[in-house]
């Protein structure tokens, strides 16, 4: 049974292989041992993904034809698309994208519905190796390595460029000769983790190669300092504009600004005021007073902090009208979910009752948990919840809310679509919001 086993995936690494060198003679060959053209290796890797890892047009219109799925994503979330974007081979995105959007029957009436589970700003492909980040000789070497990318901002926003295409931005990818400029012994440098190598990727390995990336703070950079690094480049200002990139560069940047955030607010310690240093590659601060209480024991005041906030789609007692409010900083005819930050020592469901009844007035029953999202504005996690009023009667806090109503579900679909005759609308579909209300519509409420 072992023999089987090890020889099935033996096929399994040439199919792989050939699809990554872009050999379409090798890859029919191998389909007639192999019939699965979906086979994956440990990492949930297809063939596919491979192909569109490398930019071979040819072999991904091939695995297409013998069936290839373009939905199945792998360990961390993406698919063939999905790493297309990530490694900027804009024609495999391309091909990959209209075969997404064939295969979609458009003769439902139904929201379209993502196939993933996961939101915008998750699906990174980085693995942090958090398990590295104590080990300094491992991390200088990589920081110098030829291949290592920086990402680099200034005021929190990454430098990118823009593109004719799908996605609208790429971040600018800085090799180490080019931004140790700003690699000086007082800068703020973390580490977000590493891609395989495509020599390993190439070759279909499921060995670990470290292809680093760092997130750099290079202060305050003007227009003129930002065109000497890289011509054409601009910052990407926050948060539409980091919907404007794909799926994984998007979380990237979350991770990166999250991190490089937090430390620009704590410089000093929370406990007796000194100033902190960094250790553990920008995932702690700690107190440069050998006396300092925060120093003894484990304390949360000297990691990152992620402060976790719930936001919720409120169904009437009936299910046939949704609670949205606006918040006085939305544009103009912009309505959303309501939200909140969970209080100590409370649990998400009671942060859902209470901040609905505070905001609104409405008391809430059943609450259920639907899915969340890391938001980069600074650092707060987006706990998404589907909640059913057990009342009607809106009292707006007006220190809380400019306005709080209850809208018919095909009205809220009006606002999904942006065809509504009033032109309001809720936010886009790289927002938590727009996803959760886009499942209740589909899958709760009475139309």
């Amino acid at each position: 049974m072992a023999d089987n086993t090890n020889l099935r995936s033996n096929y399994i690494d040439q199919l792989h292989q050939s699809a990554a060198s872009g050999d379409v003679k090798a890859v029919l060959e191998a389909l007639k041992v192999i019939p699965d053209v979906n086979a994956t290796n440990s990492r949930g890797w297809t063939a596919l993904m491979f192909a569109a890892r490398n930019g071979h047009r040819e072999v991904i219109t091939t695995l297409l034809k013998q069936g290839a799925d373009v939905a199945i994503t792998n360990v961390v979330g993406q698919n063939a698309k999905d790493i297309a974007e990530f490694w900027q081979n804009h024609d495999a995105a391309s091909v990959l994208a209209k075969t997404n959007e064939m295969s979609q029957d458009h003769s439902v009436t139904r929201l379209p519905v993502t196939p993933r589970k996961s939101n915008f700003f998750c699906d990174s492909p980085l693995d942090r190796m958090s398990q590295q980040r104590n080990n300094k000789e491992w991390l200088e070497s990589l920081k110098a390595d030829g291949g290592t990318t920086y990402v680099l901002f200034t005021r929190l926003q990454p430098l990118a460029r823009s593109n004719s295409f799908a996605p609208l931005y790429s971040l600018v990818r800085f090799t180490f000769e080019k931004a140790k400029t700003f690699l000086g012994s007082d800068a703020t440098v973390v580490f977000l983790g590493v891609e395989q190598s495509s020599s390993d990727v190439e070759s279909g390995s499921n060995s670990h190669k470290a292809v680093g990336w760092f997130a750099v703070d290079c202060g305050d950079l003007t227009a003129e300092g930002i065109g000497v690094l890289e011509d054409g480049a601009v910052l990407l200002p926050n948060p539409f504009g980091f919907f404007q990139l794909s799926r994984s560069e998007a979380a990237i940047v979350g991770q990166a600004r999250s991190l490089l955030s937090w430390h620009e607010r704590y410089k000093f310690c929370s406990t007796c005021g000194s100033g902190t240093r960094i250790e553990d590659a920008g995932y702690k601060r700690v107190c440069l007073s050998e006396g300092c209480a925060s120093r003894k024991g484990i304390h949360n005041t000297s990691y990152p902090r992620t402060d976790p906030s719930v936001i919720m789609v409120v169904m009437s007692p009936d299910r046939s009208k949704i609670l949205l409010g606006r918040d006085k900083r939305f544009p103009s005819a912009m309505w959303s979910c309501l939200a909140g930050f969970i209080e100590p020592g409370e649990s998400i469901e009671e942060a859902v009752r209470r901040e609905v009844h505070e905001e609104s007035g409405v008391r809430v029953g059943w609450v259920d948990y639907h899915s969340c999202q890391p938001w980069p504005m600074p650092n707060s996690l987006m706990i998404g919840c589907i909640a059913q009023a057990e009342s009607t009667i809106i009292k707006v806090d007006k220190e809380e809310l400019e306005d709080a109503k209850w809208f018919g579900a095909s009205e809220v679909r009006q606002m999904l679509l942006s065809n509504h005759p009033q032109g309001l609308f809720c936010p886009p579909e790289q927002a938590i919001a727009h996803q959760i209300l886009k499942y209740c519509l589909n899958n709760m409420c009475k139309l």
